[in-house]
């Protein structure tokens, strides 16, 4: 099951005990494209559960399990294209890649994934991909800066896989 899968099944605005989401929200693509995407308490997805007591625009309650046909999409590594589908969805358009784009269909994002090449295949420590590996970010937890980097405890280690 890819990343963003796994986001739109149930979210991924859940952390652990030190404080590290449950699922990333930083994907990164076989290209080098990267977005983060996140769905959850707080964020502009659909449905969009309410954040502890504040319930204001809210259709969902704050323990909402998913699934979620819209999400939060932010700070591409570039302009997401085509342009002429994504600019609805922008905050702030004279800064696209330092911005978020609000409700965003999961087919939009999956699309625009799968322009840059899909999601980049898994390295053998920790979920971080390949691509990253390769261009010298390390695993998707430092790149998301969610662990010390010395350290990964993060994703599905070497010879597990979750690509059901």
């Amino acid at each position: 099951m890819s990343t963003l899968d796994r986001i739109a099944a149930s979210g991924n605005s859940q952390y652990d005990e030190a404080g590290n989401r449950v699922i990333p929200n930083r994907i990164v693509c076989a290209d080098g494209f990267s977005l983060s995407v996140i769905a959850g308490s707080g964020n502009y997805c659909t449905p969009r559960p309410a954040l502890g007591g504040f319930t204001f625009g809210s259709n969902a309650p704050s323990d909402y399990p998913g699934p979620y046909t819209e999400v939060e999409v932010g700070f591409p590594s570039a302009r997401p294209e085509p342009w002429g589908t994504w600019e609805q969805y922008v905050d702030d358009p004279e800064a696209p890649t330092e911005t978020v784009y609000g409700y965003v269909p999961v087919e939009t994002v999956r699309a625009l994934i799968d322009l840059h090449g899909g999601e980049a295949a898994r390295c053998d420590d920790c979920h971080g991909t390949v691509q990253a590996v390769s261009i010298g970010l390390g695993c998707a937890c430092r790149i998301n800066q969610d662990v010390e980097a010395s350290r990964c405890t993060c994703g599905p280690k070497a010879g597990e896989r979750d690509d059901d």
